[in-house]
């Protein structure tokens, strides 16, 4: 009996060391692994770090253009509003209306008395007759008949001819209204058009400005969601739960082995002493194996499972160690 008890508490200590020596290896093996999970998401952090700070910056480069944009096409609007107010104004057909209203505007002689009344006209003619008369004077012959049909002759031709330059100068001042109007109506055609074509310009331009800057801005966003997407991974998931596991292990695994030796032991006791109170210290024993020494693994279990639950709060940009 003596030797079946100490053979027993010796294999309880060699199972134990055993077992520690396993659990510490497995242990360091999970710690190995949680650090080279952390050096490749610390390593991944500083590649993708420039690219989100890149979009980070062009964000208000982006909101910028966005309001540029919005004054582009404000601006393109209204020089097209103001193009087709514009427009009847320009394609209406110049009439008598609008000549009449032309510093230009020279009216036609209709008759004998307008013509008299045309500047110069009188002055012209006066000084025509008072020739004739001073010349038929000269030579006696003032009262003559040949001065009177001279007279009526130079009235007559001064009033063909002071009608025909009245036409004449009626439709020249007519001609360069109509080009001045057709000049404006022009001017202010392009003058539009080429607000329009500047705006509409700078309309394309800011549209592709705030193309430009929403790629840029998407560049960060899609290294944050690639970085997120390192430190959300099942990977340094698990290296924390196999650490946890590697720690409750190693923790627990000496513990198990002397319970089970002293059960061992308790088995053993309770062959030699198979009746009385010495079969129930040999239950006693062997209890303490299956159940007491589990009361002592398990706060140490949990707590590791909860160091392992770590991993899914630690997704940020610095792990918790």
């Amino acid at each position: 009996m003596p030797f079946a008890v100490a053979g027993a508490a010796i294999g309880a200590g060699v199972s134990a060391a055993g077992a520690s020596s396993a659990a510490d290896a497995a242990q360091q093996q999970a710690a190995a692994q949680l650090a080279w999970q952390k050096s490749v998401y610390n390593t991944a952090q500083n590649n993708i770090n420039p690219y989100i700070q890149f979009g980070q910056t062009n964000i208000p480069n982006y909101q910028s253009a966005l309001s540029g944009y919005g004054t582009a096409m404000g601006n393109y609007n209204n020089t097209v509003g103001q193009y087709a107010n514009a427009v009847p104004s320009m394609t209406t057909p110049y009439g008598m209306s609008q000549y009449q209203q032309s510093p230009l505007y020279t009216p036609m002689v209709n008759n004998l008395a307008e013509l008299q009344a045309t500047p110069g006209y009188q002055m012209q003619l006066q000084q025509g007759l008072q020739a004739i008369n001073n010349s038929s004077a000269a030579k006696g012959g003032l009262l003559s008949g040949a001065n009177e049909m001279a007279l009526n002759n130079y009235a007559q031709n001064q009033a063909a001819t002071g009608f025909q330059n009245a036409w004449q100068r009626a439709q020249t001042a007519y001609g360069n209204a109509f080009n001045q109007n057709l000049q404006g109506q022009q001017q202010t055609a392009n003058v539009l058009g080429q607000q329009a074509n500047l705006y509409n310009t700078a309309a394309n331009q800011s549209n592709q400005n705030v193309a430009n800057y929403a790629n840029a801005s998407g560049v960060g966003l899609n290294a944050a969601n690639a970085l997120a997407g390192i430190g959300q991974s099942s990977s340094i998931s698990n290296a924390y739960q196999n650490l946890g596991n590697a720690n409750a292990a190693a923790a627990g695994a000496p513990y198990a082995a002397i319970g089970q030796g002293i059960g061992n032991i308790g088995s053993s006791l309770g062959s030699a002493y198979g009746s009385g109170n010495l079969s129930s210290l040999g239950n006693y024993f062997s209890g303490i194996g299956g159940s007491n020494m589990g009361n002592v693994v398990s706060p140490i279990t949990a707590n590791s499972a909860n160091q392992a639950g770590l991993a899914n709060n630690s997704y940020g940009y610095t792990f918790v160690s």
